[in-house]
């Protein structure tokens, strides 16, 4: 959709455009810049291209190690969770404050065996499930949470090992 002057049409609160399949904006330009900024909670737009960033699996490994430090939690979680983040990424992650963004780098196939090791025995159950079900991991991790105190981080465990 475009306006009469040949602009495209754009949201007037967000200054997003309507039809985003149609927009040529390189949404990585704006969140690599937007990431040297300091966090504007208004900043919409800026949102909205980390949002969509954090969870493309085109996004770089640059710009999602950036992502990885982002003050909120939803972001750090999408990179989490994104097959394209680098180990080095996935790596800081793992020792994020908050245990949704931990379970997340629980489940990523790509996160290194060394951090699925230090990951397998977190406090936080959802944590342990998250390596319990993850299918990459190494039967020797997968055993040691077979013995977990949580039943269902054993049972999870033992279903794994078996597929």
């Amino acid at each position: 959709m475009t306006s009469q002057n040949g602009d495209p049409d754009v949201d007037a609160w967000t200054s997003m455009p309507w039809d985003l399949e149609d927009n040529d904006v390189q949404p990585l330009v704006l969140v690599a810049s937007a990431s040297t900024k300091p966090q504007n909670r208004f900043d919409i737009q800026g949102l909205f291209w980390k949002f969509v960033a954090s969870g493309s699996t085109a996004t770089s490994a640059e710009v999602l190690l950036c992502l990885a430090t982002d003050e909120r939690v939803q972001i750090r979680r999408r990179v989490a969770h994104n097959p394209s983040t680098p180990p080095d990424a996935l790596s800081l992650l793992a020792r994020d404050n908050v245990a949704a963004v931990r379970a997340a780098v629980a489940n990523n196939q790509n996160t290194p065996v060394f951090v699925l090791r230090q990951l397998a025995n977190d406090e936080n159950v959802d944590v342990r499930f998250g390596i319990a079900s993850n299918a990459n991991m190494p039967d020797a991790i997968l055993l040691s949470l077979f013995l977990d105190p949580d039943p269902c981080v054993a049972d999870r465990a033992s279903q794994t090992m078996a597929a």
